[in-house]
């Protein structure tokens, strides 16, 4: 297929780091060979930064890219996802260190706790 020649009626400009080949194919001057380009270098590049870039795409000379200009719209290009990391918590403290006497001294003996006698059973009944 011939690129297409005719001007386009758009009713906005079609964003370059989002139109789909289609919408690429129907503009002026871009036929399929071109779309396809221009969604390659897309794709390689991680979207166009400016409509200039238009121009490193082979077979889009001077006055397709003039005649483009006006039907084009760049959002900025996708920037790959960012894993969110959340911010640093500070460190809890820590308990001071024993001094060199607190280590020579021996543990403290620490009583078992007391039992607890369960409570006692009930009278039984008389007969």
């Amino acid at each position: 297929m011939e690129a297409n020649d005719q001007t386009t009626t758009m009713v906005t400009p079609l964003d370059l780091n989002q139109a789909t080949y289609e919408e690429l194919e129907a503009l002026p001057f871009i036929g399929e060979v071109l779309a396809q380009r221009i969604l390659d270098y897309r794709q390689e590049h991680g979207g166009f930064s400016s409509l200039e870039e238009l121009r490193d795409i082979p077979g889009i000379h001077q006055t397709a890219f003039e005649g483009l200009q006006d039907l084009l719209t760049l959002s900025p290009p996708e920037s790959p996802e960012v894993a969110f990391e959340p911010p640093e918590q500070p460190e809890a403290p820590q308990p001071p260190l024993p001094s060199p006497e607190e280590e020579a001294a021996p543990p403290e003996e620490v009583a078992p706790p007391e039992e607890v006698a369960p409570p006692a059973a009930p009278p039984a009944p008389r007969p």
